[in-house]
């Protein structure tokens, strides 16, 4: 990433309160964490590239926009706009105000391996309970 940029996405990130959303390598590579949104029990992260950094931040507006106050879900909004695909769905957000966004990423998806919950079934109590 140019200079400007990696300052640029520093910033965003910083502003709306999403440190612990980014990651990134000695070389300055810089990656959205999204283990787990796309793949139940996965480990999986997305580059942020001179290239997508717009996609980050269209992600952020958009969230704003909705009125909700969950920014943080800007990383995985991200991720699900640049594979084009929606997360599983124990990974939609529980506010609801975001489910659009993220089901305009891509198709409805099958539930089945790596997609065991329809958006909103999930619940965490209970599945620590079984």
């Amino acid at each position: 990433m140019t200079e400007d940029n990696i300052f640029h996405l520093l910033r965003i990130t910083a502003e709306n309160d999403s440190t612990d959303m980014l990651n990134w390598q000695t070389d300055l590579t810089f990656f959205a964490d999204c283990s787990d949104v796309f793949s139940w029990g996965s480990a999986d992260r997305e580059e942020i590239t001179d290239d997508n950094l717009h996609i980050l931040e269209r992600a952020f507006e958009d969230i704003r926009k909705t009125g909700s106050i969950h920014e943080h879900y800007a990383f995985w909004l991200f991720c699900v706009r640049v594979r084009k695909i929606r997360p599983q769905g124990a990974a939609y957000p529980k506010d609801k105000l975001l489910w659009p966004l993220f089901d305009a990423a891509g198709p409805k998806r099958e539930v089945g391996f790596g997609n065991p919950y329809n958006p909103g079934e999930y619940d965490p109590l209970k599945w620590r309970e079984a």
